[in-house]
C-alpha cells in the first residue's frame, strides 16, 4: 500500500530548509564544560575515533559500491557485446533496456521513499555548510536509500557517476556514527557528556565537512582536493582545527581505499583513480599556453551552456514532473529507454580500427613504423612516448596479445577482427569511468578518432543535461569529466593536425588535452576552481600538466562566472533553499538592519513564567530573545525553542504540577552572548556577520541594547540571490513573518520530539531520559540529532503555514500536568519591546557588534595580549 501511494500518489514537497545555528553557546554551563580538562580530553579522543571510523567505513562502503557497479555494468556490457557480435541486435538492445529499466525502477522507488537521496546531495551539503538544513539530509534512511540507489542508477548505464553521492555518503556516515555511539554509550555519564558536544550544530557541521571531504578523497584518491573542497566551500568559517580534522579524515580514507584495492603491497604508481602516466614527458612551448587558455575559454562557455540547458530542463521538470510519483517513474524509464536505444544501435554504423592506430602520430615513431606490421620492435626503442599497455604490447618481449591489450585499455571489439577494435562501442558500451579512462589515455594519440569523439560528445552532452535531475541518486562529476575530456581531446587533435604537424613541431598528447579540457569544463560548470585543479592532478597522478591546467581553470572560471555561479548554486536556488551568496556592499547600499528586520519580537524574561513560555511555544518561532526584568526590554541573551522545551517541569513523576505563574530561570541555558547588530549599522556589515558566523538569528538592538527586531535567513535570502528562479510552485515554503519558523519534521535543533519522548516514557524510561537529557542540555547543546524524525509514512501531511491550532507538544503537557494549557495561558501578554525612546543612564553604551556584550567596552589587540589576560594553549 505504501509503495503504491508513493508511486501513484501526489509527492509531498519537502519542508522548507531550516536554519542551522553555528554560533558557540556561551553560558554558565558551557563555561563549566570548557573548564573540565578531563571531559575535554575524552572529547578529543571521541573526535579522533569518529573521524578515523568515518574514513574507514566510507572507504569500505565505496569499495563495495564500486564492486557492485562494476559487476553489474560490465556484465550487462559484455552480454550486449555478445548479442551484437552474433547479429542479434534487437535482442541485445531489448536485454540492455529491460535490465536497465529494472535498475532505474528500483532507484526511483528508493528516492520516492526518501526524497533526500535523489541527486548528488552536493547542493544540499553546500547549503548546509552555508547554514540551511534540508529535511532528512542526514537521516539514516537517506543513507540506505542513497547507497543502494546509487548502485542501481549508475549500473543502469545512465549518463551519471557515483562520485557526487559518495561525498554525501561521507557526511551521512559521520553523522550516523555519532548517533550510533550515543545509542551505545549514553548510559555512561562521562561518555554521554563527551558525546553530547557533538550534537550541537557547530560540531555537526565540522564532522559533516570532514565526512564530505573524505568522500572526495575516497572517490578521486585526492586527499588534498578534499581539504581544498572544505576551504573553497566553507571558507567563511574555516579554522586550523577544522583543516586538521578534515585532512586527518581524508588521509585515513585515502589509505584504507588503497589497501582495499592494492592489498598488502601498495604500489605508489597505482595510487590514482586514472592511471595515465607515460614513460616520457612532452615539453610545452611558450606559445602552447595560449592554446590552453583558449581551451579554458571553450570549457567555460561549454559549462555555462550545459548549466543553462540543465536549468531549463529542471525548471520544466519541477513544474510538470516532480508533483507525482508515477510521473517521476515514467520519466526515469523514458530516459533509460532513449539512452540504451542510442548507445546500442549507433555504434553499428561505425567501422573498426586497426590496433596500429594506438601508436600513430607518436613522436619519432617513424623510425620503427615498418616493424610494427609484424609487431617486431626491438627493445632499444624505449624513448617512444607510449603508455604502459602499449609499451608492453609493441616493445617488450612479453608477447602480450591484442586481446589482453584491449582488455587493459578497456576497448571493445564489436564485430571486429582480432587485431581491430571499435571506437564508438568502446565509448558507448563501457561504464562512464572506463570511458573517461579511454579519453584520458596518454601515449595513444589516435586511440579514438575525432569523428567518433564528436558523435559521442553530441549525444552524451544532451543525455547528461536531461538525465541530471531525474529522481535517482546521481553524480554530476563523471558527466562533466566525460564532456570536458571529449572537448579537450578534440581541441588537441585539431591543434596537432592543423598547426603542430604542418610546422614540424612536436605535437602535444591529446590525452593531456583531455585532462585540461575536463578541468576547464568542470570549472565552467561546477564553479569551483582550486579544488578542481588539484583533484584532476591527484586523480591522474600526472603533475607535469599543472601549468596548462592552472591556466585553463582560471580562464574557464572567469568566463563561467560571467554567466552563472555554477550548477550547484543554480540547483540550490531551483530547490528554493535560502542560500546566502557572497554579495558586495553595493547590493545593500543605503540599507540598514531596520529595513529588513521583523517586528514585533516574541521575547522572554530571563526568569519567565510558565504561561509566557507556553505562549511563546504556541508560535512557530525558533528563537526568543531574553530580556532583563529589572531593565525592561534590554537584551541579556537568546534561547532556542528546543532549549525552552527541556526546561518545562512536565515529568509524570513531578511532585507538583506547574501553574501559569510558576517561574522558570533561563539564565543557565540561554546564550548569554547572542549575535547582535545596531539598527543603524550598514546592512552589508550585518549580512556579512550573519553569513560568515553561520548565524540563525541576529538580534537588532538600539544603542541602549533595547530589542528592536530580529533578522533570520529568510529576511536576507533575497539579498544573496543573484539569479532569477521559478517560484511558481513555492506554496510549500514557510515564509518568515517574524522569527524563523518551526517545522516539526526537520533535522534541526527545533525538533521537540526528544522532549515529547521524555513525557510519554514509562517511569524507568523517564528516569533514564532525564539523566541523558541533563547530560546534554545542561551544557546548552541541542538534542535534535539524538532522535529520529516522525515516520512520514504514518502521518497525514498538514499544511506548514502557521495556524491557530496549538502545537502537538501542548497535548502532552496537559496529559503530564493535568492542567489545561488554556488555563496556563490565561491573562498572558507578550513582553513586547517598547518604542525605543526611553534612555538609560548608560545611554552612551554601544552594542558590541556580533559579540553582544551588554556594556560597550571595546577590545583591542593590546588588551588581549596584556599580562592580565594570558590564554593557555588548552584554552
Amino acid at each position: 500500500r505504501k509503495v503504491c501511494e508513493r508511486v501513484f500518489g501526489r509527492v509531498r514537497p519537502l519542508h522548507s530548509p531550516e536554519g542551522a545555528d553555528f554560533q558557540r553557546v556561551s553560558n554558565k554551563n558551557t563555561r563549566l564544560y570548557d573548564a573540565d580538562k578531563k571531559l575535554r580530553k575524552y572529547n578529543t579522543i571521541v573526535l579522533v575515533v569518529i573521524l578515523a571510523f568515518t574514513g574507514t567505513l566510507l572507504s569500505c562502503l565505496y569499495r563495495g559500491i564500486q564492486e557492485a557497479i562494476s559487476l553489474i555494468s560490465f556484465g550487462r556490457s559484455d552480454l550486449l557485446t555478445h548479442y551484437m557480435n552474433n547479429g542479434e541486435h534487437f535482442l541485445g538492445w531489448l536485454y540492455f533496456f529491460l535490465s536497465g529499466a529494472g535498475l532505474v525502477f528500483g532507484a526511483v522507488l528508493l528516492v520516492l521513499w526518501q526524497p533526500a537521496a535523489g541527486g548528488s546531495g552536493l547542493p544540499e551539503l553546500i547549503s548546509y555548510m552555508n547554514g540551511a538544513k534540508s529535511e532528512h539530509l542526514l537521516h539514516w534512511r537517506t543513507m540506505i536509500a542513497k547507497a543502494i540507489g546509487l548502485i542501481l542508477s549508475v549500473s543502469s548505464g545512465l549518463a551519471i557517476g557515483p562520485e557526487g553521492p559518495t561525498i554525501h555518503l561521507g557526511a551521512l556516515i559521520a553523522v550516523q556514527l555519532v548517533r550510533t555511539l550515543w545509542f551505545m554509550f549514553h548510559h555512561n555519564k562521562t561518555a554521554s557528556r563527551a558525546l553530547g558536544n557533538f550534537f550541537h550544530d557547530l560540531m555537526v557541521r565540522d564532522i559533516v565537512v570532514a565526512g564530505a571531504a573524505a568522500g572526495i578523497s575516497t572517490a578521486f584518491r585526492a586527499p588534498i582536493g578534499g581539504v581544498l573542497f572544505a576551504l573553497e566551500e566553507v571558507v567563511s568559517f574555516l579554522d586550523e582545527n577544522l583543516i586538521f580534522r578534515t585532512y586527518f579524515t581524508c588521509i585515513v580514507a585515502y589509505y584504507i581505499i588503497e589497501v582495499l584495492y592494492e592489498g598488502k603491497t601498495l604500489n605508489t604508481a597505482n595510487f590514482t583513480a586514472f592511471n595515465v602516466q607515460v614513460n616520457c614527458d612532452t615539453a610545452y612551448l611558450a606559445v602552447d599556453i595560449f592554446f590552453f587558455a583558449i581551451l579554458g575559454v571553450i570549457g567555460g562557455l561549454g559549462g555555462s551552456l550545459f548549466n543553462f540547458l540543465n536549468f531549463k530542463i529542471n525548471t520544466w521538470r519541477k513544474k510538470y514532473i516532480n508533483s507525482h510519483g508515477y510521473k517521476r517513474m515514467c520519466e526515469g524509464l523514458t530516459v533509460i529507454f532513449v539512452t540504451t536505444l542510442l548507445f546500442s544501435f549507433i555504434p553499428l554504423a561505425y567501422n573498426c580500427t586497426p590496433v596500429t592506430r594506438l601508436v600513430e602520430h607518436v613522436p619519432d615513431v617513424e623510425r620503427v613504423v615498418a616493424q610494427l606490421v609484424d609487431y617486431d620492435v626491438v627493445l632499444e626503442e624505449t624513448d617512444l612516448c607510449l603508455s604502459r599497455q602499449n609499451y608492453e604490447y609493441f616493445v617488450s618481449e612479453d608477447n602480450t596479445t591484442s586481446e589482453e591489450l584491449f582488455e587493459r585499455l578497456e576497448l571493445k571489439q564489436l564485430k571486429c577482427d582480432e587485431d581491430h577494435y571499435h571506437e564508438l562501442a568502446s565509448l558507448m558500451f563501457n561504464p562512464s569511468h572506463a570511458t573517461v579512462s579511454i579519453l584520458f589515455q596518454t601515449g595513444s594519440y589516435d586511440i579514438v578518432s575525432p569523428e567518433a569523439i564528436a558523435i559521442y560528445l553530441f549525444l552524451y552532452f544532451l543525455l547528461a543535461a536531461f538525465t541530471i535531475g531525474t529522481s535517482v541518486p546521481s553524480g554530476l562529476v563523471i558527466p562533466m569529466l566525460t564532456i570536458g575530456a571529449c572537448i579537450g581531446r578534440l581541441c588537441g587533435i585539431f591543434v596537432n593536425h592543423i598547426i603542430k604537424l604542418p610546422l614540424s613541431a612536436n605535437p602535444i598528447d591529446p590525452g593531456a588535452w583531455a585532462m585540461v579540457g575536463a578541468a576547464a569544463f568542470w570549472t565552467g560548470s561546477g564553479g569551483m576552481m582550486v579544488t578542481i585543479a588539484v583533484i584532476i592532478l591527484e586523480m591522474t597522478g600526472d603533475f607535469s600538466h599543472l601549468p596548462p591546467i592552472a591556466i585553463a581553470v582560471v580562464c574557464s572560471r572567469a568566463v563561467g562566472s560571467y554567466f552563472d555561479h555554477g550548477i550547484y548554486h543554480m540547483l540550490i536556488h531551483l530547490k528554493n533553499i535560502p542560500f546566502l551568496e557572497s554579495v558586495s556592499a553595493a547590493a545593500t547600499l543605503n540599507l540598514t538592519p531596520a529595513d529588513v528586520m521583523k517586528t514585533p519580537v516574541v521575547t522572554l524574561f530571563k526568569r519567565a513564567k510558565v504561561k509566557d513560555i507556553l505562549a511563546a511555544l504556541h508560535t512557530t518561532h525558533n528563537g526568543f530573545p531574553v530580556i532583563d526584568g529589572n531593565k525592561p526590554h534590554q537584551l541579556v541573551g537568546l534561547i532556542l525553542r528546543s532549549q525552552v522545551v527541556t526546561l518545562l517541569p512536565c515529568s509524570p513523576k513531578a511532585k507538583s504540577h506547574p501553574t501559569g505563574n510558576m517561574i522558570i530561570s533561563l539564565e543557565d541555558t540561554m546564550n548569554e552572548a547572542p549575535a547582535t547588530t545596531l539598527s543603524s549599522y550598514p546592512l552589508s556589515e550585518s549580512y556579512r556577520n550573519f553569513r560568515t558566523l553561520g548565524l540563525r538569528h541576529l538580534v537588532v538592538v538600539d544603542k541602549n541594547y533595547i530589542v528592536k527586531g530580529i533578522i533570520t535567513r529568510k529576511d536576507l535570502e533575497h539579498i544573496g540571490h543573484s539569479h532569477e528562479h521559478d517560484h511558481a510552485n513555492d506554496d510549500h515554503l514557510i515564509h518568515g513573518h517574524g522569527h524563523e519558523h518551526h517545522s516539526g519534521n526537520g533535522d534541526g535543533d527545533d525538533h521537540v520530539q526528544h522532549y515529547i519522548d521524555n513525557i510519554e516514557g514509562t517511569n524507568t524510561a523517564s528516569t533514564t531520559s532525564t539523566t541523558t537529557t541533563k547530560s546534554t542540555t545542561d551544557i546548552g547543546f541541542s538534542t535534535a540529532m539524538m532522535e529520529d524524525e516522525d515516520d512520514l509514512d504514518e502521518m497525514e501531511v498538514k499544511a506548514t503555514q502557521p495556524t491557530e491550532q496549538p502545537p502537538a507538544e501542548f497535548d502532552e503537557i496537559e496529559v503530564a500536568t493535568g492542567v489545561p494549557v488554556s488555563d496556563l495561558l490565561k491573562e498572558n501578554t507578550y513582553p513586547a519591546p517598547d518604542d525605543g525612546d526611553a534612555e538609560h543612564e548608560d545611554g552612551e553604551d554601544q552594542a558590541n557588534g556580533a559579540f553582544g556584550n551588554e556594556r560597550g567596552e571595546g577590545l583591542t589587540r593590546n588588551s588581549l595580549f596584556s599580562s592580565d589576560f594570558n590564554l593557555s594553549s588548552d584554552a
